[in-house]
């Protein structure tokens, strides 16, 4: 299997094709979620944002299309947040498992045509990736450039604080009106900013 690029505003981030595979399925999964429980005046951007996830196409190893950030968020702080919000609460949906998506999951929701999963996979692994999406987003908000918008970093420092146990200097709550779930304590230990090296088993 090959890698390939996230990409937002000019930044991107390398991971493997099967990551960003299996992190399509949840992104997918809790957006409709998200949808669902939203306001009237939510919906459309939500659904926009569901489409933009289910556009991600593995063409072939190493050909990922559709993960361009900046395609669906467009310049709109809203979308921004959003975007981070979902985030947040498919990283909590994640860390549900455990230490571990178990192999009946993957095989069951997450297999394609060609390309099967031959074990459990860490949650971890996920988590950080996770989080490296959610620095690359932090390069650049919409905006920031004429009001600096402090809560909305907050909220995503607090994330990775939350997930691995590191201390926040404000308090915990995530994205309004997303909500949460518990991350977790066996997910405390994931770095989710995306540090140096690999992390779990290979598929």
């Amino acid at each position: 299997m090959g890698s390939d690029f996230v990409e937002y505003s000019g930044h991107s981030e390398l991971f493997r094709d099967f990551d960003l595979w299996t992190l399509r399925h949840f992104l997918i999964e809790e957006t409709k979620v998200v949808e669902a429980e939203a306001v009237a005046d939510r919906k459309d951007e939500l659904a926009r944002l569901r489409e933009f996830f289910e556009a991600w196409n593995w063409v072939c190893p190493g050909v990922f299309s559709g993960t361009d950030f900046s395609e669906f968020i467009s310049g709109s702080l809203t979308r921004w947040d959003l975007v981070l919000g979902v985030l947040q609460r498919t990283g909590d949906r994640i860390a549900a498992f455990g230490e571990i998506i178990p192999l009946d999951y993957l095989r069951n929701e997450i297999d394609m045509k060609g390309a099967s999963f031959e074990q459990p996979q860490p949650t971890q692994r996920h988590l950080k990736n996770i989080g490296r999406i959610c620095r690359l987003l932090s390069r650049r908000e919409p905006g920031a450039a004429r009001v600096r918008r402090i809560p909305s970093h907050l909220r995503l420092w607090q994330f990775c604080a939350r997930v691995t146990g590191e201390p926040s200097n404000s308090s915990s709550r995530l994205s309004p009106g997303l909500g949460s779930r518990d991350a977790g304590q066996g997910m405390r230990r994931a770095f989710l900013l995306g540090g140096a090296g690999t992390c779990g088993a290979e598929r």
